[in-house]
Formats: C-alpha cells, structure tokens, sequence
C-alpha cells in the first residue's frame, strides 16, 4: 500500500508541491495557535502588567475570529475555490504575525492577533478543499494525515524549542524570526498557486440548497457536540493554561513544562499521521473511533481530577497530558465522516461547521479559564513578576472538564456511521440511512 502511494505522489509533483507550500503555512498557523500565550503566559504578564483573564484573551480572540469565520470560508472555498481564498488569508497571517512581534501595547498585540486569527482561519479549510479539487478521493484520509502530521509539527515547535528560544533571545525577537519565516512560505505558495491557476480554471460549486440540507440533518450533530467538547478540552490545555497549570502546582520549570505539552502534542501529531489509516482496520468503520476518543477524554479528565484531589507525582499529571493527546487523534475520522455525509459541492462547507463548532468551544473554553484564575487571584501570589494560583483554580476546571467529557462519552453513542460510503445526491438516502443504523 505505501510503495503505491509514494509512487503516486512521484506521479503528481506539481499538485504535492503546491499541496506541500499550502502545508507549510499551516506549520505557521500552529505555531502561532499553541505557542500564544501558553508558551509564553508569564512573559506577557509581566511584560505587560495585566490579568491572568487579559492574557488568555490573546488566544480567545484568536478563536473567535477563526470559529466566528469558518463556515464563510468555507462556502467561499466550494464558490470561488482554495487557492484564490489562501492568497487573502495567508497574506493577513503573515501581516499579523510581524504586527505582533513589533506591538507597543497590549490593545495592539490583540489586533494582531485578531489578524492572525482571521487569516489562520482560511487555513485548514482551504487545504482540505485543494485535497478534494486534486487528488481521488481514496487518498483524502492519508493527505489530511499528512496535512496535520506537517501542522501540528509547527505547534511541537512551539512548545519546549520556543520556550528555549524565548528564555535565550526573549518572545519579540522569537515571533519576529518566525514571522519572517512564514513570509517567505507565502511566496513560494503564491508563486505555485498563480502558475497553477492559469493553467486551470475553477468553476464555482457551491450550493446553498445542498448547504441547508445538510443542517437539517440530525445525524451530524452527535459529531458538533462531541468535537467541540473534546477538541474544547485538548486546546484549553494545550495552549491556554496547561504549562501554566503545571508551572504553578507542580513548580516546573518553563523548559519542563513545555516538554510535557510538546509531548501532548507529538503524540497527536503521531496520531493524526496514522489516524487516516485506523478504519481500515476495523473493516471502514467510523463510530467506534468517535466513542474511542470521547472515551479518552474523559479517562484523561478524571485523571487530572484525582491526580489533584489525591497529590499524585508529577509523571501522573505528564501521562494525563498524554492520554488526553492520544484520544484526541481519532478526531481525524469525524472530518471524514462528515465529509462523506455531505455532496462534493460543499464539502469544505461541512467541514467548516465542525470546525467552527470547535474553535467555539475553545474560545470560550479560554475565556472561562482565564475568568477561574480572576476568580481565584487573591490567593495567588507573585513570583518574579507573574502569578501563581492556588491549586483550587485548577481543580474547578478540571471538575467541569470531567463534566463535559461525561456528555461527550453520552453523546458520541448517537454518532452516524457510513462505513466510507461517499455521499451521492441520488443514492445517499438509501445508502446513508442504512450505513447510520449499523
């Protein structure tokens, strides 16, 4: 199987390159996703002198943008198509990315990451459009690996190397060299994506009717709720307060904690490598992976919960770390899932409402941590200019995780199940309500 697919991707060099300058940006997209402000929380703080609350709104703003944009982008990806679409956003990445490297106050290193939001939000759906426009369908699970194996690369670079980086050359001068980096990618992705165009045209798809349709269809949002809870939990730890969490209870150091969440994750980064390939072993079954992983989340919730109530060692709390990472790899069968419950037409349009519904809960999943750790700020005290909270403001959260992943685990047992069946506009009733019942 894998000497026939490196052998394909020989026989579409134009289409890998242009697939592989898109990926790169998506590197760029993470790095600014994980390593802002998780990485560098304390610098921020005390750089600026702010709230815990006013910190974490650099990742909250950043998600509202990007959740509040994904089901336009997505429709203007089916309409006028990806490559079009990625020049605007990329460009608006790049624009941000400098803007906060250089910003003077806090209001402006919101705006830049506002910027950065909006263009990382034509990111991933544009990809995912420029796979289905080029490539068969058969190879979409394992380009969509590779797509995420190269993205969350660029969120491990963010974890442990750049809190290295940060502590030798400081935060501006770090984000400074990547946003340089990441202008470069966006010519070479201009440059192929022009030469491409001209050869080809694009003719619009979208359907607004077909859009519509799908909504109405209450087989889905087993999927929303349960992608959003469990991609809510994994990102508020990932990015927002986990290396926070394990600086302030356990007493790591800023280069120890940021290897734990980089270990996070690598491990969904590994995962989503493999994840395309996990239904073929279970003979193109989807929902078993969707129980998998809301099963996971919970597991490593409940673990963080008692690892608290309990005072358990720091390798307990670096395992949970892992768990969680581990179970949310499978999320790669969701997006094939809904991507086969929908008509070419508006593929990226479906895949835009999970996503949104993601980035949702992850803004406001953010925007309660940094409220939890407000609420608990006359029990933290000051050390060498930042914040350390009290144990008991992370204890709260980590309840309320295991009370969302709780419902998660309910809900994915109403999951849809399609066996790989792609949609057809003629044959989907039948063959889409049989597929649901098994």
């Amino acid at each position: 199987m894998f000497s026939g697919l490196f052998g394909w991707f020989r026989s579409q060099r134009m289409a890998m390159a242009v697939f592989a300058s898109m990926a790169s940006l998506y590197f760029f997209t993470n790095f600014q996703r994980v390593g802002i402000p998780g990485t560098v929380f304390n610098e921020i703080q005390s750089d600026f002198g702010v709230s815990a609350s006013a910190v974490t709104a650099l990742a909250a703003v950043f998600l509202y943008v990007y959740a509040g944009m994904q089901v336009f982008i997505g429709a203007g990806a089916d309409r006028f198509g990806p490559g079009r679409m990625l020049l605007v956003g990329a460009a608006l990445l790049v624009i941000g990315s400098i803007l906060f490297a250089f910003a003077p106050t806090m209001t402006t290193l919101l705006l830049a990451r506002a910027l950065v939001g909006l263009g990382a939000s034509f990111m991933y759906i544009c990809i995912i459009k420029q796979i289905i426009n080029t490539f068969e369908t058969r190879f979409f699970p394992p380009l969509l690996g590779l797509l995420l194996l190269v993205g969350y690369s660029g969120g491990i670079v963010a974890t442990a190397p750049l809190a290295l980086a940060v502590g030798r050359y400081g935060w501006r001068a770090s984000f400074a060299v990547a946003a340089v980096l990441s202008l470069a990618a966006y010519v070479v992705m201009a440059v192929l994506v022009i030469r491409v165009r001209k050869s080809s045209g694009h003719r619009p798809s979208f359907s607004l009717a077909s859009a519509f349709a799908l909504l109405k269809r209450r087989e889905i949002y087993p999927l929303l709720v349960t992608g959003a809870i469990n991609f809510g939990i994994y990102y508020v730890l990932q990015v927002t307060i986990g290396k926070k969490f394990l600086e302030d209870f356990l007493g790591m150091g800023s280069g120890a904690a940021a290897l734990v969440t980089g270990a996070m994750l690598l491990t969904v980064t590994l995962g989503y490598t493999v994840g395309g390939f996990l239904p073929k072993l279970t003979g193109e079954r989807r929902k078993p992976f969707v129980i998998i992983a809301s099963a996971g989340v919970l597991l490593a919730s409940a673990m963080l919960a008692a690892g608290m109530a309990a005072g358990l060692p720091a390798w307990w709390f670096a395992a949970a770390f892992v768990v969680l990472g581990a179970t949310n790899s499978p999320a790669i069968v969701a997006t094939s899932l809904l991507k086969e419950m929908s008509p070419r037409a508006t593929a990226a349009f479906s895949i835009s409402i999970l996503n949104a519904a993601c980035y949702v809960s992850v803004a406001m999943a953010s925007t309660a941590a940094g409220l939890v750790l407000d609420r608990f700020e006359s029990g933290a005290r000051e050390v060498n200019g930042h914040m350390v909270y009290p144990p008991a403001a992370y204890g709260v959260m980590f309840a309320g995780m295991v009370v969302l992943a709780s419902v998660s685990l309910a809900v994915s047992f109403f999951a849809p199940e399609t066996h790989g069946v792609q949609y057809n506009e003629e044959t989907a009733p039948a063959v889409h309500a049989g597929a649901s019942q098994a």
